[in-house]
């Protein structure tokens, strides 16, 4: 099983790449998009690094119960629902003042908190 994935030129990757694994932590460097139930289930999930994400579908990171902390770049355009649904310790860390209008209603629920500049 997958720990630990580091994708430094991986631009894309399918829906439910790492549903229900064991991975630990990601790092993908130029991947713009997080497509449907991408991370879905994966409770070992503690670290995540997307520093140029857009999009984030829907219940992308549903499940992650590990996964405390995330920084949502000023690149983010669209967040669908129930993407961090059952994700109750995390802390999202917005580099934005304002949502963008590709945030749909409810997008945040399942966050702990959450803190803007």
């Amino acid at each position: 099983s997958i720990v630990s994935f580091d994708g430094p030129e991986v631009n894309e990757i399918g829906e439910g790449a790492f549903r229900d694994s064991n991975i630990r932590k990601a790092k993908l460097a130029i991947l713009t998009n997080i497509p449907k139930h991408c991370f879905d289930g994966c409770e070992a999930l503690f670290e995540v690094k997307i520093p140029h994400l857009e999009e984030i579908d829907e219940f992308a990171f549903q499940g992650c119960v590990g996964l405390e902390n995330l920084t949502l770049p000023h690149s983010m355009r669209i967040l669908k629902k129930g993407a961090f649904l059952k994700c109750g310790k995390l802390c999202l860390d917005l580099e934005f003042e304002t949502n963008p209008p590709g945030f749909v209603n409810n997008c945040f629920k399942g966050i702990h908190a959450f803190k803007r500049p």
